[in-house]
């Protein structure tokens, strides 16, 4: 019974974490994308060119895993893994989840970094003479997209990485207890 409360606070925080991250990098990929947005229909459009691919795919991620740990969440309580035929597919869910979060966070890790990342900017985007970041750049121009929020959102990923692993470790322990199936 313990463990089966352990886990459904750690769904709970899963939930949260998961949603902060979408909402965090969701909001700074809108924002970006709209303040970079061609005034014409005859330039292209950097979304079009895939350039917020690494974004997309770490929303994908988190969205999915919010789903996912809900509908873990509503097999728990229900009692659909008190066998081990529910419990041993729930361990390998996880411990999968628990990569894609891991890897589609590291590749946002990189792009956060390349940000942060002193260089001489390109002319369209200097502000000032001196080499900047592009997270400085943000400030200085005053837009409603901040690395702040970026960096919020790649917190919230490697956060939510974490709880997936403690989960998935959780749901190995309930496995090698529960009756056979």
């Amino acid at each position: 019974m313990a463990l089966k409360i352990v886990c459904i606070i750690l769904k709970i925080i899963e939930i949260v974490v998961l949603v902060a991250g979408t909402g965090l990098v969701g909001y700074f990929m809108k924002e970006f994308y709209d303040g970079r947005k061609p005034e014409n229909d005859d330039r292209v459009n950097s979304y079009d060119l895939g350039h917020f691919g690494r974004f997309e795919f770490f929303l994908y991620t988190t969205c999915l895993g919010v789903i996912m740990v809900v509908l873990s969440l509503v097999a728990l309580i229900t009692g659909l893994l008190e066998k081990k035929g529910g419990t041993s597919a729930m361990v390998i869910v996880h411990a999968l989840w628990t990569l894609q979060l891991l890897v589609s966070t590291a590749l946002l890790a990189k792009v956060l970094a390349t940000y942060e990342k002193e260089q001489d900017l390109l002319p369209i985007y200097v502000i000032s003479e001196k080499k900047q970041s592009f997270c400085d750049n943000f400030d200085e121009a005053n837009t409603n997209y901040q690395c702040s929020q970026f960096i919020g959102g790649v917190a919230c990923g490697f956060i939510g990485t974490i709880l997936f692993l403690v989960d998935t470790i959780v749901h190995a322990i309930s496995w090698k207890r529960s009756p056979v199936w």
